[in-house]
């Protein structure tokens, strides 16, 4: 398995320059990045989606500022998906990702990175039906290597990890894709970032 840091790297340059705590508002919408863009379902045309093209060499997904403590995320990291053959999981991409300030000085410290597919090299997505992943179940999928944490956490060591740093914030979280790890298409849906559902039009700016 290739290291998956190596992949993630320039999303993650990209997206620290999204709004810090300062301006965040929990109750904000999701803001689309790069490649995605709305559309319909792929196996229910009245369904409204979004999508995400990394055929070419840009990364793609939505993001939406927070503000708040990593417990308060337990059961509201979700997303559905659906790969387009020959797309699928690979390399860290798709993934959760979220921008954490440890010491409450507004400024991004590290991202924690919650992995999608099975484990443990999250490769070989379902292709061609729709899946779902609750981000905050017991599967070892959260990488806090940012954090001088393990590569392997369930969300309930997540979540032991950040009590220990009571000033903690999570300034803000993303659904990433990456160029270059599965090149193709993915449509999400009921995409849940803190207190939010992306389901429609309605629920994000951008394209």
């Amino acid at each position: 398995m290739k290291p998956i840091g190596l992949v993630i790297g320039v999303a993650v340059l990209m997206l620290t320059s999204f709004p810090s705590t300062a301006t965040a508002d929990h109750e904000g919408k999701f803001q689309s990045f790069g490649t995605a863009r709305k559309a319909q379902d792929p196996a229910g045309p009245h369904n409204h989606v979004i999508s995400v093209d990394t055929s070419a060499t840009d990364f793609g997904g939505v993001v939406r500022p927070l503000n708040v403590k990593v417990h308060q995320l337990d059961g509201y990291l979700a997303v559905n998906y659906f790969f387009v053959a020959p797309k699928s999981c690979n390399l860290g991409s798709p993934r959760i990702q979220l921008a954490i300030d440890t010491d409450g000085d507004g400024v991004r410290n590290g991202n924690a990175f919650g992995y999608i597919g099975p484990f443990p090299n999250f490769t070989g997505c379902v292709q061609g039906s729709w899946q779902v992943e609750n981000l905050t179940d017991r599967q070892l999928r959260w990488d806090l290597t940012q954090f001088g944490g393990a590569f392997y956490n369930t969300w309930e060591e997540v979540e032991t990890f950040f009590a220990a740093l009571p000033a903690h914030v999570v300034l803000r979280g993303s659904l990433v894709e990456d160029p270059g790890a599965s090149s193709g298409r993915t449509f999400y849906d009921n995409v849940v970032i803190g207190n939010r559902m992306l389901r429609d039009a309605s629920d994000s700016t951008g394209d």
